[in-house]
């Protein structure tokens, strides 16, 4: 007769696993870790120890009846913060947005959050800016006219997009209030104030021929071209 299965003990066991390979991994990947994972989730889905882990990791398929609970605790998440919170702050928080962002990456609600709180995967839109390491890029994000150009581009995809701007503690909408916000300093402090001037200007113009009513945009706007 089998010895009885130590649950919680499993439980943490199946958990360094998903943590290890972001997820179910596929069975070329590891086959024993797939095998115990689906074997769990499979037959004792209802232990609580069992089903914190899929609550955790988002383990039911894609079409699962319970997408629109989670959708709506990770959507309340986010709107919390207005960012994807950082994982060594908000690590259970930032967990369960990752997992869900990347299990349910195909549904347009889905796709639609990752857009507007730049998620990594399309900040920025070139993803290739992302290529050196992240403190590298975000020190020249916020120290150049060429960072200045690509928060632009990335706030006027999403307003063109979803009819919104990004959310406001994401670094492309940080940087451009903080920047536009204090226009003339930023107009001195950067080397090329050609460059940052009409990169500010053509943003501002095309937002508002887009329709946008930012207070803050829509003021520098008339301040700078008048």
């Amino acid at each position: 007769m089998p010895a009885r299965v130590d649950i919680a003990q499993k439980a943490l066991e199946l958990r360094q696993h998903l943590l290890k390979y972001n997820g179910i991994p596929a069975q070329n990947v590891d086959r024993a870790a797939h095998a115990n994972i689906k074997y769990y989730i499979k037959n004792y889905g209802d232990v609580p120890e069992i089903k914190a882990l899929i609550e955790e990791f988002s383990l039911d398929k894609p079409n699962d009846s319970k997408f629109e609970e989670r959708y709506q605790t990770i959507n309340s998440i986010l709107e919390k913060y207005q960012c994807i919170p950082a994982d060594k702050k908000n690590e259970k928080e930032y967990q369960a947005i990752y997992y869900f962002l990347r299990h349910y990456k195909d549904r347009p609600e889905v796709i639609k959050l990752k857009v507007i709180y730049a998620d990594p995967e399309y900040f920025p839109l070139n993803g290739m800016e992302r290529s050196e390491h992240p403190r590298k890029f975000f020190i020249r994000l916020y120290k150049t006219t060429w960072g200045m150009k690509i928060a632009c581009d990335y706030a006027l995809y999403v307003y063109k997009k979803y009819g919104v701007l990004p959310a406001e503690n994401t670094h492309p909408m940080k940087l451009l209030r903080k920047k536009i916000g204090r226009y003339d300093y930023y107009l001195r402090w950067h080397h090329h104030s050609y460059d940052f001037r009409e990169t500010v200007k053509n943003f501002l113009r095309e937002l508002n021929e887009l329709g946008c009513d930012d207070a803050l945009f829509a003021s520098k706007l008339k301040e700078i071209t008048t």
